[in-house]
């Protein structure tokens, strides 16, 4: 039987984050693994942005900041880690620069997770059959168990 000691949590969508991460801090407290929540910027200066945030949080100054929505996702993992913390389960931020789904699977490979989990938003059928989402292409590639959680709104 396989086990489960280290999550990786892919979280992005603010919208279903508390839905998703709900699943997530069962699956772990059932298990007794470590959770490790993935925040995936795709530019230079998102990452810049999200190290000088970081960076100032002890000091509460004025950022200039050249991305809102990804501020903001990165506070949702923050919040995240810090609720399974909360709960007694080990949790942590892993921030990464890239494109969204390889950032997704190197960081399992380098962090020897044992589980990948990651929404999705509900697409309609035509959408589906021209865009390619993240958690599909997660799926087909991924070397270790995939668990999509889908967004409850959809």
């Amino acid at each position: 039987m396989m086990s489960f000691q280290r999550i990786l949590y892919a979280a992005k969508q603010r919208e279903w984050a508390e839905h998703a991460s709900a699943h997530v801090r069962d699956l772990a407290l059932a298990l007794g693994a470590e959770v490790i929540v993935l925040r995936v910027t795709e530019t230079q200066e998102e990452q810049v942005a999200l190290a000088k945030k970081v960076d100032r949080d002890a000091q509460a100054g004025v950022a200039q900041r050249r991305s809102a929505v990804d501020l903001s996702d990165h506070k949702t993992a923050e919040a995240i880690v810090e609720a399974l913390s909360e709960d007694g389960i080990s949790a942590r931020v892993e921030i990464r620069q890239g494109r969204v789904a390889e950032e997704i699977l190197h960081a399992a490979e380098a962090l020897e997770v044992d589980l990948i989990a990651i929404g999705s938003a509900r697409r309609g059928a035509l959408t589906a059959l021209v865009t390619a989402s993240v958690p599909s292409e997660i799926v087909r590639r991924a070397v270790r168990p995939v668990l999509v959680i889908p967004d409850p709104t959809g």
